[in-house]
C-alpha cells in the first residue's frame, strides 16, 4: 500500500514550508502597537492592564492628593482586597508607563496607517526622490521659526539651533539633487527617458502646425503635444 498523502496535517505542514508570503504591513505594525479596541493603553504582559478592575483603580490613583507618597502600596491593598495579588512594581510600571499612554499609542497608529496607505501606492524612484526634497523644502522653511522665547532660549542659542538644523537639512538636500541626477543619468543612458531641448522642441512644434495642410493634421499634431504633457505630470 502507497502512503496516505491526504493526511490534513501532513499536507499543512507541507504548505508551510513552501509558502513564500511573509506578514503584510497591516501585521507587523499591529505588533507594536499597544491600544485596545476602545483606544486605551493596553500591554497584554501587564497585569495590571488585563485587570478587570484597571478603571477604577486608576481613578483612585487619580484622585489622590499630590502630598500622598505611598500611592502604590494604597493601590496594592486595593487589589488585594479583590483577591488580586499586584507587586508594587507592576503597579509603579504600570502608573508611569502605561496610563494615560493611550493618545500616543493612536498617533502611532494614525502614523503607520499612513505608511501602510503608502506602501501600497506605486511611486517612481524619482517621485520619492521629489517627495522627499518637497519635505526637506518644508523642514528648512519651518526650522527658520526657531526664535527666542525670552525664558530658556536665548536669541544666540535659537540663531545656533537653527545654523545646525539648517546645514543638516541642506546637506541632505544635496545628496537627494545628486541622487536624482545620477538615476535621471542613468535612465538616459538606459533609454527609459529622451531629454529635448524646450527651445528645440517648441519650434519644431511650431513648424509642423504651420506645415498642416487640413485640420486632421493639426488636430493630431495638439494629440501628440497633449500626450507629451501627460508624461511629464
Amino acid at each position: 500500500m502507497g502512503e496516505n498523502t491526504d493526511n490534513p496535517t501532513e499536507m499543512s505542514k507541507s504548505n508551510d514550508s513552501i509558502s513564500l508570503r511573509g506578514p503584510s504591513l497591516p501585521d507587523v505594525f499591529a505588533a507594536i502597537i499597544n491600544v485596545s479596541k476602545g483606544g486605551v493603553y493596553h500591554e497584554p504582559s501587564c497585569l495590571f492592564c488585563c485587570s478587570k478592575h484597571r478603571d477604577n483603580a486608576e481613578k483612585m490613583y487619580k484622585q489622590y492628593d499630590l502630598a500622598v507618597k505611598d500611592k502604590s502600596d494604597r493601590l496594592r491593598s486595593y487589589f488585594l482586597t479583590l483577591g488580586e495579588d499586584m507587586s508594587l512594581d507592576v503597579i509603579r510600571n504600570h502608573t508611569r508607563g502605561h496610563m494615560d499612554k493611550g493618545e500616543l499609542e493612536l498617533r502611532k497608529v494614525e502614523y503607520l496607517s499612513k505608511i501602510s496607505n503608502l506602501s501600497m501606492v506605486s511611486i517612481t524612484t524619482i517621485g520619492q526622490v521629489d517627495a522627499g526634497l518637497a519635505v526637506l523644502w518644508e523642514c528648512i522653511a519651518a526650522s527658520g521659526t526657531i526664535a527666542s522665547d525670552g525664558k530658556s532660549l536665548s536669541n544666540s542659542k535659537a540663531i545656533e539651533m537653527r545654523a545646525g538644523i539648517i546645514s543638516k537639512l541642506v546637506r541632505t538636500w544635496v545628496d537627494l539633487l545628486n541622487l536624482r541626477s545620477k538615476i535621471l543619468g542613468e535612465m538616459k543612458n538606459s533609454g527609459e527617458m529622451m531629454s529635448i531641448p524646450v527651445a528645440a522642441f517648441s519650434d519644431f512644434m511650431s513648424k509642423l502646425l504651420m506645415g498642416a495642410k487640413n485640420n486632421e493634421e493639426k488636430e493630431t499634431i495638439f494629440k501628440v503635444m497633449e500626450g507629451i504633457k501627460e508624461l511629464q505630470r
